[in-house]
């Protein structure tokens, strides 16, 4: 939760029932799980760019990507005999000056040899990756022996498997026999002090750590389909791992391209529908640190390109291939998404529309949507994600996969955590405030008393807070673990305290039990810094 508190001293509430374990989170473009991205896939290769063509399409620049096989995995190859070349298209590119992009579309380099997860053709989806940055990894490899290793499109390797899924680590900087020495983490802030003088402790990150080799991954995509290993021809042209991302140049690792002129003007949806007020808080919410956005009203229709940012609602893809063309349509794992329109590079963004997929339920209140079905999902959250794209997050040569280390309105979108999708978090703040205001000097930063507690924090995917102990009496105390506080604040804040109620229930109330332990406390938090760790309740 977030609070403007001008009192000297600072608490946060929270309940322990937003603690409890729960399911990994689902994404925009999905982090499918691996039974999923192998079961739904249409084919699985390896295979090597040869060229990327740009082509265009009714006045569209679209994307033709012709790779060579290498060899084809598991089951998938009986579905024919194995080709010599596959072509993938996708809408987007760069023609004629003009960029037209949006954040799940994958980037390929010619020479280089990939892993791919392909969606069915016959689907016309606006990529033929599965799963979007989820279904493709590139080859590098080893400084010093033979093997090769997957790496996903920021140079994350693969750890292993964390709750069905891939689990990733942070961008590589090298991997000699097998060890992967990843970019240096940013440091949380120092951990509080109890009431009692009890400390808390800080999260670490790991810098040096064991990765899956291509071998390793196969295997795993084989046993996920039930078939027998088959060797795989090794590629002939692979890559070498780059030195990672430079850490101020995206944001503390959120990373931002372009920038949108401000104020950025929606067209709003009708104001009778249900997401009307949704939309309006979603504005509202980033207008809190800076003043980006003013909104006009419905005109009836919506166009690309129409030099107008546009809300567009709940689009069927019917109306995307009618505008975009042929091949436009939604992905099977697709929630939402930004088109954007700019001059060529990382430059001004001249237009951005945003689309929600009609094929999911939208819920309005976050416990209509919470642990609800795979189809259900909150609203909030999801716009104020796209959003973010509108303003050059995680957009084109970002290009992003969720797989952040801190809490971020670009994360993923979900229904089995607890996130208002309210308010930004600290990186969000700290890179908006960077672009509009340090950079292009067009929003001026608003002073802002802002701290933020989370029961949810960023290690690649999503992760749930938990408690250690699941029955406890009066007098025990209680582990939580992987508390997020940050502060999104314009300076440093004095005397933070965090204080701990039970509840029975979802609702914050009077009737609530605070614990036994009084309050853990900051003297002085510092400025644009979060604290990840676990803190013991009596």
């Amino acid at each position: 939760m977030h609070r403007n508190v001008p009192q000297v001293v600072f608490s946060i509430l929270f309940s322990v029932v937003f603690l409890m374990p729960m399911t990994e989170a689902l994404a925009h473009d999905r982090m499918l799980p691996i039974v999923e991205l192998t079961g739904e896939a249409h084919a699985i290769f390896v295979g090597t760019v040869e060229s990327v063509e740009l082509v265009d399409a009714a006045g569209l620049p679209r994307t033709k990507v012709t790779l060579k096989v290498v060899g084809i995995v598991g089951e998938k190859a009986k579905r024919g005999k194995n080709p010599q070349r596959i072509i993938l298209n996708q809408l987007g590119g760069e023609a004629e000056g003009q960029t037209l992009a949006h954040a799940h579309q994958p980037v390929w380099e010619i020479g280089e040899s990939y892993l791919i997860f392909q969606a069915d053709p016959a689907e016309g989806a606006m990529h033929e990756v599965y799963g979007g940055e989820a279904g493709y990894y590139r080859l590098v490899q080893d400084l010093i022996s033979d093997d090769i290793y997957p790496v996903d499109a920021h140079d994350r390797p693969i750890l292993g498997i964390r709750a069905g899924r891939f689990d990733l680590g942070r961008p590589v900087m090298s991997i000699r026999d097998g060890r992967a020495t990843l970019i240096e983490a940013e440091p949380f802030f120092d951990a509080p002090v109890s009431s009692e003088g009890e400390i808390g402790t800080v999260a670490v990150f790991d810098d040096e750590v064991e990765i899956l080799n291509l071998d390793a991954v196969l295997g795993i995509i084989s046993d996920a389909l039930g078939a027998a290993p088959r060797p795989m021809p090794r590629p002939i042209e692979v890559g070498f791992p780059m030195g990672g991302m430079d850490l101020q140049q995206r944001g503390l690792g959120l990373c931002w391209c372009g920038y949108h002129n401000i104020f950025l003007v929606y067209e709003q949806v009708s104001s009778s529908w249900s997401n009307y007020d949704n939309n309006e808080w979603s504005m509202a919410e980033f207008n809190y640190y800076l003043n980006l956005h003013k909104y006009t009203g419905d005109d009836g229709t919506w166009g690309a390109p129409n030099g107008e940012d546009e809300l567009a609602g709940f689009t069927s893809s019917s109306n995307l291939n009618a505008i975009y063309g042929s091949g436009s349509g939604w992905g099977s794992s697709t929630l939402a998404v930004n088109w954007t329109w700019s001059s060529s590079g990382c430059s001004r963004i001249s237009e951005a529309d945003i689309h929600m997929n009609p094929a999911y339920s939208w819920r309005y209140e976050f416990k209509d949507a919470f642990q609800g079905g795979s189809k259900e999902f909150f609203y909030d959250p999801i716009m104020m994600h796209e959003m973010g794209h509108s303003l050059g997050l995680e957009r084109a040569s970002c290009n992003e996969d969720y797989q952040f280390d801190r809490n971020t309105i670009m994360s993923a979108g979900s229904n089995t955590f607890v996130e208002t999708g309210r308010g930004l978090h600290r990186r969000d703040a700290s890179v908006l405030r960077t672009v509009y205001d340090t950079n292009q000097n067009q929003a001026n930063t608003i002073n802002r008393t802002d701290m933020g507690v989370e029961s949810w924090y960023m290690d690649g995917n999503i992760r749930n807070g938990d408690i250690q102990e699941s029955n406890v009496s009066q007098g025990d105390f209680i582990t939580m673990r992987n508390l997020v506080i940050e502060n999104v604040s314009t300076w440093d804040v004095s005397n933070v305290r965090v204080r701990c109620y039970f509840s029975r229930n979802m609702t914050i109330s009077e009737s609530d039990y605070q614990s036994a332990t009084d309050y853990y406390q900051w003297s002085s938090f510092g400025f644009n810094a979060d604290w990840r760790g676990d803190l013991q309740w009596k």
